[in-house]
């Protein structure tokens, strides 16, 4: 089973060289974990053929693991993106810093602050004492940038640095993703030290306020508290899945004794959440922009047995508007063309229905989704129009066997469509090939060979 969720964030080590009061992966709640290389590779095979494209290399510090630059020219040879989260403070070594920029696409520094008493406050320091200066900072940022690596800055706000501000040094630096969170207490990793930085989300809003239009929109990341947990797909240095939802540390079974998938049923993971943090942005350039795919056609055009193989072929998930509205119907105590009728008569019916699936399409990804009128209401999508002659729609709706109903019943439903689409959107025809990225005539072509071409064109 391929993974709905793209992205994992891999926690190789628990060792840090800093003492950041608010860390949420101390795995403190762990016993003593060295770092075994094999062990490492083979998850990360794992991961990537459960369909993860991008790995994000976490720890504690993981450029202290001094196997770093060989998992991630592994990961890379595995077609996956690759990241680091890194305080920076041994990438100031030009071997160490070559050998990790030779695989990696992107560099995210964790920096909380530009103040030293700040910084050693909260612990954002070597062994807590040795802070790093802003000109460290900007050094390695003009290295990274030259290495052509996309860099990202992480901030913790908390109590510590909340009333501070860091706009004069990212308007400088101008990171390519600037993501923003507030400090998360978390039992067993720092819920010894959670009276020292805990905000409020007034407090987090300030701070957000205070540092809005520095960079793009799209690069400005804040993550409250509710957002970060449940959110991640995170490995642990043992192994195994863990999430956080709970308020602690929860470990799945070992990847390596049961596999991925179940590994990963093991955790709380909420999709819908990942969505809407932001977690799919365009990471790669060899990434597509499309994440969801609609696909709309006139009856007989195969639109739901297309639909539910390319899902199939891809490891997305197929929905249809059709399945609510025939739900919808049922409620009512109505069959198909009485409830279409009454829709006709009550437009607002009908546009609700259009936005409430609409809404859930959107807070989701990696769906192949059957609407005739997806082109105007699914954001980041691939639109398909299936053709399909009067002749062929024919045969294919007498061999479907569909006893309830006749061709002509079939039409004039797809007549009232299109004066539904005009009265409510002012769409005049919804079958013109303009609304769409790619259409496709049906009649000669069996539906393998359809999906087989859907799929060529969105990799071009």
């Amino acid at each position: 089973m391929k993974t709905k969720i793209p992205s994992v964030n891999y926690h190789l080590t628990k060792a840090c060289n800093m003492r950041c009061k608010f860390c949420f992966a101390t795995f403190t709640d762990l016993n003593v974990v060295k770092h075994n290389f094999e062990r490492s590779k083979t998850i990360i095979t794992k991961l990537a053929n459960a369909g993860f494209e991008k790995i994000n290399f976490a720890g504690g510090e993981p450029t202290l693991v001094k196997e770093l630059p060989q998992l991630l020219a592994h990961a890379k040879s595995l077609g996956m993106t690759t990241t680091i989260v890194s305080n920076g403070s041994m990438l100031s070594l030009n071997s160490r810093f070559n050998d990790i920029a030779a695989n990696v696409d992107w560099i995210a520094l964790s920096i909380d602050s530009l103040n030293d008493e700040t910084n050693i406050n909260s612990g954002r320091a070597i062994n807590g004492k040795t802070v790093l200066t802003i000109q460290f900072y900007l050094d390695i940022i003009s290295r990274i940038k030259k290495a052509g690596i996309k860099l990202k800055i992480n901030t913790v706000v908390s109590k510590f640095n909340n009333v501070e501000n860091m706009r004069e040094f990212i308007s400088t630096t101008q990171p390519d993703r600037w993501k923003i969170l507030q400090a998360m207490p978390v039992e067993g990793q720092n819920c010894t030290n959670d009276g020292l930085f805990q905000i409020t989300t007034t407090e987090f809003d300030e701070f957000l306020n205070r540092h809005t239009g520095l960079i793009a929109p799209s690069s400005f990341v804040p993550e409250y508290v509710d957002d970060i947990k449940g959110s991640y797909v995170m490995v642990s240095p043992e192994g195994t899945f863990f999430d956080s939802s709970i308020g602690k540390h929860f470990y799945s079974e070992p990847i390596l004794e049961v596999g991925v998938t179940k590994a990963l049923s093991q955790v709380h993971v909420d999709f819908n959440k990942f969505i809407k943090r932001g977690g799919i942005y365009q990471w790669s350039e060899n990434q597509q922009d499309y994440f969801n795919i609609t696909i709309s056609g006139g009856v007989g055009s195969g639109k739901s047995t297309i639909g539910k193989l390319l899902a199939k072929r891809l490891g997305f998930e197929f929905t249809s508007l059709g399945n609510q509205v025939i739900r919808r119907a049922k409620e009512m105590k109505m069959n198909i063309d009485e409830f279409q009728n009454y829709c006709i008569k009550h437009p607002k019916e009908d546009t609700e229905i259009d936005n409430q699936f609409s809404n859930n399409c959107n807070n989701n990804s990696r769906q192949v989704i059957d609407y005739r009128l997806g082109f105007k209401f699914i954001d980041n999508a691939f639109n398909i129009l299936l053709k399909v002659s009067t002749e062929t729609a024919k045969l294919r709706v007498k061999s479907a066997e569909r006893s309830t109903e006749n061709w002509q019943k079939i039409q004039e439903r797809e007549l009232s469509f299109h004066d539904q689409f005009l009265g409510n959107y002012g769409i005049v025809n919804f079958l013109d090939a303009s609304h769409y990225d790619l259409v496709i005539e049906t009649d000669y072509l069996s539906p393998e060979s359809i999906v087989n071409l859907i799929i060529n064109q969105i990799k071009q």
